[in-house]
C-alpha cells in the first residue's frame, strides 16, 4: 500500500467490532486514557513485544471488558464514563466468556494496529532520544502547530494523528520519511556492507541509517 493510500486510511478508517460490538475510532484520548488505566493492551503496545513474549500480564477478560466498554465509545464519551463513577456497573454489561477470550484480544490487537499505523522515518546517526512521552508530543505539536484545541487533538484517530505529526515535521525538515521499499534496499545495502567487511574489506560503503 503507498503512503497516499495509508494515509486515506488513517483519514477514513474502516469500522472494526470486538465480540460483535461496534469500536469506535481509537483515538489520542483512548489511547491516554487506557494508558491511565493501566491497560495491558497499552502496556503491550507501547513495549513493542508480542504478548506470548512479554512479561507484562496476559490480558483477562476483566481488561477485555474495560476495553470495550471504553474504546465503544467516542473518547468524550468514554472519559465521562470513568469520571462518573458508573464504570464497574457498565462492565458487568459488557460480556466476555471464557471461550472467546483468545479471539477477543486478536480482535483488539488488530483494532489497535490498524489505528496505530505511521509513516516510516529514516533514523539519523547520533540522533537526540527526546525524554517526553511520543503521545505527549503528538498531542503538543496537533494543538501548537496545527491549532487543535485539547478536545481535537484527544479525539483525533491515532493513525491520522501519527501522519499529521510526522507529516508537519517533514515539511520543517526536521525529520525525514520514506518508504518500505527504500527501507528494504537500505537494510540489504546494510547487510551487503557488513558482508563485505567481514570479508576483509576494510573501507565499506556508507551505510545508512534506518528506523527498526
Amino acid at each position: 500500500m503507498s503512503a497516499a493510500a495509508k494515509y486515506a486510511s488513517a483519514l477514513y478508517p474502516d469500522t472494526y467490532r470486538v465480540l460483535g460490538r461496534r469500536m469506535a475510532h481509537y483515538t489520542l484520548g483512548h489511547a491516554l486514557l487506557l494508558e491511565r488505566l493501566e491497560s495491558p493492551f497499552v502496556t503491550q503496545e507501547s513495549s513493542n513485544t508480542p504478548i506470548h513474549q512479554s512479561s507484562v500480564p496476559a490480558p483477562g477478560p476483566g481488561d477485555v471488558k474495560l476495553f470495550i466498554a471504553l474504546c465503544s465509545r467516542p473518547y468524550p464519551r468514554a472519559l465521562r464514563l470513568v469520571a462518573s463513577g458508573a464504570l464497574a456497573w457498565r462492565l458487568m454489561m459488557v460480556r466476555c466468556p471464557w471461550l472467546r477470550l483468545a479471539s477477543a484480544v486478536d480482535e483488539i490487537l488488530a483494532y489497535i494496529q490498524a489505528f496505530s499505523h505511521m509513516p516510516v522515518r529514516w533514523e539519523k546517526e547520533f540522533e537526540k532520544t527526546p525524554g517526553s512521552p511520543p503521545l505527549q508530543q503528538v498531542k503538543l505539536t496537533l494543538m501548537s502547530r496545527l491549532g487543535y484545541t485539547q478536545r481535537q487533538a484527544l479525539c483525533t484517530p491515532l493513525a491520522l494523528a501519527f501522519w499529521d505529526f510526522f507529516g508537519l515535521w517533514e515539511l520543517e525538515g526536521k525529520v525525514e520519511l520514506t518508504d518500505q521499499d527504500a527501507l528494504a534496499a537500505a537494510r540489504e545495502t546494510i547487510e551487503e556492507a557488513k558482508r563485505e567487511a567481514l570479508n576483509g574489506n576494510t573501507s565499506p560503503p556508507h551505510q545508512p541509517t534506518t528506523r527498526n
